[in-house]
């Protein structure tokens, strides 16, 4: 869901953290070494995000918070910032050619992959994993 977050909007706020919960407290976050990734640029993305870029003539760049039921990817145009707020149960990692793709519902992205970024996917990966497998249906 992408939603404009420059305001400080107690509907959307509420709305984002029923998504994908609050954000970890300063302790949690440096207990887990952090939970943002560096800024990386945008490559191509869905149609509702491009529109949004296509605003200004800055380089698109983003980054991803972690959230304890999802991420949450910022970026700004104009003088407004973004957030595509995507749960760990529709989230979708694709990696190929240099490029990371995320999927969800129906909007995505796709960044420069960097060897910055790396460790931050790989933690990432490891906590959509653990998401997944607490949250996930037994099939016996």
């Amino acid at each position: 869901m992408l939603r404009n977050v420059s305001y400080n909007n107690k509907r959307i706020n509420a709305e984002i953290q029923k998504t994908v919960g609050s954000s970890y407290s300063f302790w949690t976050r440096f207990k887990m070494g952090g939970i943002g990734s560096p800024r990386m640029n945008i490559k191509s993305c869905s149609i509702d995000i491009r529109t949004e870029l296509e605003k200004d003539n800055y380089p698109d760049k983003a980054y991803i918070e972690l959230r304890p039921k999802g991420v949450c990817i910022y970026f700004r145009s104009l003088l407004e910032t973004f957030s595509l707020t995507i749960p760990y149960y529709q989230l979708t990692l694709y990696n190929n050619s240099g490029l990371v793709k995320l999927y969800g519902n129906s909007s995505w992205i796709e960044f420069d992959h960097s060897a910055k970024a790396k460790t931050f996917f790989d933690k990432l990966i490891q906590y959509r994993l653990d998401y997944l497998s607490k949250y996930a249906p037994r099939v016996d």
